[in-house]
């Protein structure tokens, strides 16, 4: 994207990056720290039901805070507000039970190209409170940090302070 929306470590929806593009960062990240006779430690997430958890309202602050505006903003909030959705259950040997149709203000609608693209806007500033002390590999809601440190203590400290931080982060955009 041309206003620098997605962070560098995204590997998706940038040109000329993509799964393999990740694990080759992943990979390398490994082997500078063997051969700088270091350790490394990664905590691999996946972001369970993360396209369900994205709440409209600080979707659409962040979607401001990187210049989003006008007409697209307008249309975005739009597409959000107001969403309905109901559960179809469908038995072999019964008749279909459909729940009712209810607002939600959490999620962002899948199966279209835009759902992993608010994803990813909403996460995007997910590496940057990290960063000084670990690297992030990003795709859609797979989540790798590595930690490295030259010293045992230091990376047990260095965990912490990660975890700490990504604690808040996850309480703070929940």
């Amino acid at each position: 994207m041309s206003n620098n929306i997605l962070v560098n470590e995204q590997f998706g929806f940038h040109d000329n990056v993509s799964t393999d593009s990740a694990i080759f960062k992943l990979i390398e990240s490994i082997f500078n720290a063997y051969n700088n006779k270091g350790y490394i430690t990664g905590l691999l997430c996946d972001l369970t039901k993360a396209v369900d958890s994205v709440s409209h309202e600080l979707l659409i602050l962040k979607l401001e805070f990187y210049g989003v505006k006008g007409y697209i903003l307008n249309w975005l909030k739009s597409y959000l507000h107001n969403r309905k959705q109901r559960v179809v259950l469908q038995f072999v040997s019964s008749p279909n039970l459909l729940l009712d149709w209810e607002i939600f203000r959490h999620g962002v609608p899948q199966g279209f190209v835009l759902g992993p693209l608010l994803l990813n806007m909403y996460i995007s500033d997910f590496p940057c409170i990290i960063n000084k002390i670990s690297h992030t590999i990003l795709f859609a809601d797979d989540t790798n940090i590595l930690v490295s440190s030259s010293d045992l203590n230091e990376l047990n400290s260095k965990l912490h302070s990660v975890h700490c931080c990504i604690s808040k982060w996850f309480q703070n955009n929940q």
